[in-house]
């Protein structure tokens, strides 16, 4: 199963899910907006492993281990009960903080600038439900007053007003059914395996989408809700954003990530970016450029007016040392950053099958370890191994520093995934980066082309067994060669930054 396909598959099941989404009524389309995200993730790795398996079974292989939902694609008596569903809980997130009036505070004057805590108290320019550091910077910027409410002790308050146990509305069902068959629109899969896929995608997409609406339907119980809300990303914040939109309020969501504005599947940027609001505060002036002009915006327009207004840029990425001159003679520092093992999930772009992906980031470590550098790999902190050992840490030592914290001492930076926040950080650096090329069409031209420009590119080529290869040579002569050569990082200053 190649990388690439995975990669267009996934394109198709977001063109999919908004074809769906823009035929439902607004209310229905809400819920879509709301617990879409998950239904797609999970259905990809679904229709992901149901490829592999067919496969598997025209080659006749064996498949051995995996999850309950594996086997049962792989059953050779194709049986007709799918693994046992475990429905989710209603979304309530941990326990009441005991200082919540406190937190509430300290968060709101961190929000609003010195000059703007009078207005606190009694004309406040928005009150923030989530925040970011996009939210963060724009409020400084423009001297603006934020109050501060948690979303989930107001999305606590509105379970404690609903019966969390009533059935879901008939319409879920077909809904659920309408966007399975989406999500696989991408694979041909035979009929025996496209039912056996429809068996397992289906129901959990009918949870989803059910909790999804009965997560709303709490948060429409609230009696009291901001009527201008800002936003930074929380799904809890984007259930309440919905309903006070519903209400007639504004809803202002502010950037987070980066490179959003040039990604190839815009169909994705609409449902992260402009899904929820009717105000969009972009990181920079660039970037606010890029996404109002975006196939995003064309996506997600039918559904709301969408103005866009233009932040300050990443105030926690300007403080980093973006430059630095390294010592002639000495040992690169050369530092690689991996992205998560992500489990059973997929994205778009594709993460390699953990397995797969475990091998590949040896192997490159390795390979790295074999040169005259001073080699240094941080594993991503986030994915299935949250709060574990890493596997890497038994092969090799490895960092507990924070990326950001590595970036000053760091000559050589060396990457695999390119939506990473880090590799964005990374690019606004003097440093040469390297970069290994998966082949995975994931920008438009104009973002390609200024990454391949900004990076020493290594392509990698694919084995029998899919597993990805590269060029010793290629690789060390890009690590190793031009040392202390000073990068023209111009491009993605001004768009993540807000100036070169």
């Amino acid at each position: 199963m190649r990388l690439a396909d995975t990669h267009e598959a996934g394109c198709a099941a977001w063109r999919g899910f908004w074809a769906v989404a823009e035929g439902c009524a607004a209310d229905r389309r809400d819920v879509l907006l709301l617990g879409g995200a998950r239904v797609v993730s999970q259905g990809l790795a679904i229709a992901e492993a149901a490829a592999v398996a067919e496969a598997a079974a025209g080659h006749g292989w064996t498949v051995l281990g995996g999850p309950p939902a594996l086997r049962f694609l792989v059953s050779r008596q194709g049986g007709d009960t799918p693994p046992e569903k475990h429905a989710p809980t209603p979304f309530k997130s941990g326990a009441r903080p005991v200082w919540a009036a406190p937190q509430r505070l300290a968060r709101a004057l961190l929000l609003t600038p010195p000059t703007a805590w009078l207005k606190l108290l009694s004309a406040p320019d928005g009150v923030a439900l989530s925040h970011n550091a996009a939210m963060h910077a724009y409020a400084h910027e423009n001297r603006c007053a934020v109050r501060f409410l948690h979303c989930d002790e107001l999305m606590r308050e509105a379970w404690s007003r609903t019966d969390s146990t009533a059935a879901p509305p008939p319409w879920i069902q077909d809904t659920a059914e309408q966007l399975a068959k989406a999500i696989a629109s991408g694979r041909s899969l035979g009929p025996e395996m496209a039912r056996r896929y429809m068996a397992l995608a289906v129901p959990f997409a009918r949870e989803q989408l059910g909790l999804a609406h009965a997560t709303l339907d709490a948060a429409r119980r609230l009696p009291d809700l901001p009527k201008d809300a800002w936003i930074g990303g929380q799904l809890t914040a984007r259930y309440l954003a919905t309903e006070i939109r519903r209400r007639g309020g504004h809803v202002t969501a502010f950037e987070h990530g980066w490179g959003a504005s040039c990604e190839r599947a815009q169909e994705i940027t609409a449902y992260a970016e402009f899904g929820v609001a009717d105000r969009y505060v972009a990181l920079t002036p660039e970037s606010a450029r890029r996404h109002s002009g975006s196939a995003a915006h064309v996506i997600a327009s039918p559904q709301r007016r969408i103005e866009f207004l233009a932040g300050a840029g990443d105030l926690d990425a300007r403080r980093l040392p973006l430059a630095r001159t390294r010592a002639p003679g000495a040992r690169p520092r050369v530092v690689y950053a991996p992205t998560i093992i992500a489990g059973w999930r997929q994205f778009v772009p594709p993460l390699l099958p953990d397995p797969v992906h475990l091998d590949w980031q040896s192997r490159l470590s390795e390979a790295l370890m074999a040169m005259p550098i001073n080699f240094v790999c941080r594993p991503h902190p986030e994915g299935i191994f949250r709060g574990k050992p890493h596997p890497l840490c038994a092969l090799l030592d490895t960092s507990e520093n924070t990326f950001e914290r590595l970036m000053g001492e760091t000559d050589v930076f060396v990457f695999d995934f390119q939506q990473s926040t880090t590799f964005g950080r990374a690019l606004c650096s003097d440093r040469p980066i390297v970069l290994v090329d998966f082949g995975l069409k994931a920008w438009n031209e104009d973002m390609d082309t200024a990454i391949r420009r900004r990076c020493r590119v290594v392509a990698a080529r694919f084995d029998e067994r899919n597993r990805p290869h590269i060029d010793a040579a290629a690789l060390k002569d890009a690590v190793l060669s031009r040392p202390g050569e000073r990068m023209d990082a111009t491009f993605f200053r001004t768009l993540l930054l807000g100036k070169a």
